[in-house]
C-alpha cells in the first residue's frame, strides 16, 4: 500500500474490484506483455503471500554470512514467483 498509495488505483473485473493504492491484491491475471507468459493464479496468491512470509519469519535473523546470503536468494526468487 506504501508504494502504491500514489500510484494505484481501483480496478474492475470480472473477478470483482480492488485497489492497488490500498495494496489489495489482484483479483485477475498477469502476463508479461500481451498474449505473452501467464504467471501465478491471482486466486493462489494470498496462500503463497502468506507462506513465503512465514518461511521468512523462521528463517530470520539467519546466521553467519552464507545464510544470509542463501536467505536473500531464496526470498528474491519466492517473491517474484509470487509477484512478477
Amino acid at each position: 500500500a506504501l508504494v502504491m498509495k500514489n500510484t494505484g488505483a481501483m480496478h474492475f473485473g470480472i473477478s470483482g474490484a480492488f485497489d492497488s493504492s490500498r495494496g489489495d491484491y489482484r483479483l485477475c491475471g498477469v502476463t508479461a506483455g500481451f498474449g505473452g507468459k501467464s504467471h501465478m493464479d491471482y486466486q493462489k496468491v494470498p496462500e503463497n503471500a502468506d507462506r513465503f512470509c512465514e518461511e521468512l519469519n523462521r528463517r530470520m535473523p539467519a546466521k553467519g554470512l552464507q545464510e544470509q546470503y542463501n536467505l536473500a536468494f531464496d526470498a528474491h526468487l519466492n517473491i517474484v514467483t509470487i509477484h512478477p
